[in-house]
């Protein structure tokens, strides 16, 4: 079986001390692909330059919604990078009120920057997306808006609910299943990802960020991705064999047939 990670910081500190080691465990769980999202587009060229890049790796270039306010966006840079072979996505980018929605208006004008270029370019786009802590404000909602028109995309790590996963499935859009989902108190996540079509499913570890059970309060790492996947098999009534096979399908179809073609 062969797994793709969607999703993997391999690119912040938490990994200098042994990256060789995790990517390595990583390919002896099943785990060949990976994906590392941009936080910041200088982040994101000397990823490109860096030494542990390996066959299999490849990246976004994206401004994360928490660095809007000290990230000035560079368009020249920007375009520049998604010319690289190995930068198949834009993003990560998106809307995160989480903590409060004090640099709202950056963001939502952040996420249209994007939106734009992966439009004119037909790179997709990997989305990160956070309601208000007490719901009063939806990420949601107006990721939708700004969105009208894009197909390529995928919700990471998608805690929505269901009507929001619906509304996503029928503009063709992905949605990305991490640990939370292996979390207690998920249940109605669960209920979703066993309930969607599995051609619609990305996996990913957003390591080294939420580490699925049974390593929870972990330091993640993509060799984790496989609890994920057996979850998934297990809420789809599929084989593990074939969760892998076909996320991994889903993985190639968003990110890596677009990028052949534009090559």
């Amino acid at each position: 079986m062969e797994w793709i990670d969607t999703h993997t910081h391999l690119d912040m500190e938490e990994f200098e001390p042994d990256r060789q080691a995790v990517l390595e465990r990583s390919l002896e769980a099943g785990v060949v692909g990976w994906i590392v999202p941009g936080t910041t587009l200088e982040g994101t060229r000397r990823a490109l330059t860096a030494s542990w890049r390996r066959e299999g790796i490849f990246f976004g270039a994206g401004i994360h919604p928490h660095e809007v306010e000290t990230t000035e966006w560079d368009e020249v840079l920007f375009r520049e990078l998604l010319e690289h072979p190995e930068v198949v996505a834009v993003g990560e980018t998106g809307l995160d009120y989480y903590y409060g929605a004090e640099t709202r208006r950056k963001q939502i004008v952040s996420l249209e920057h994007h939106a734009a270029l992966a439009a004119e370019t037909g790179v997709p786009l990997i989305l990160h997306s956070r309601n208000g802590k007490d719901g009063n404000v939806s990420a949601f909602a107006e990721i939708f808006a700004v969105l009208a028109g894009i197909s390529d995309v995928v919700l990471h790590s998608f805690t929505g609910t269901r009507a929001e996963a619906e509304k996503a499935l029928e503009r063709g859009w992905y949605l990305g299943m991490g640990g939370i989902a292996t979390f207690p108190r998920s249940a109605e996540l669960r209920e979703v990802f066993g309930s969607i079509p599995l051609e619609r499913i990305l996996l990913e570890t957003d390591a080294p960020y939420l580490a699925p059970v049974p390593y929870r309060g972990k330091r993640n790492e993509p060799a984790y991705l496989v609890e994920t996947g057996s979850l998934l098999a297990r809420l789809q009534e599929r084989s593990i064999g074939e969760a892998a096979a076909e996320t991994s399908r889903n993985a190639d179809t968003l990110f890596f047939r677009k990028q052949r073609r534009r090559e």
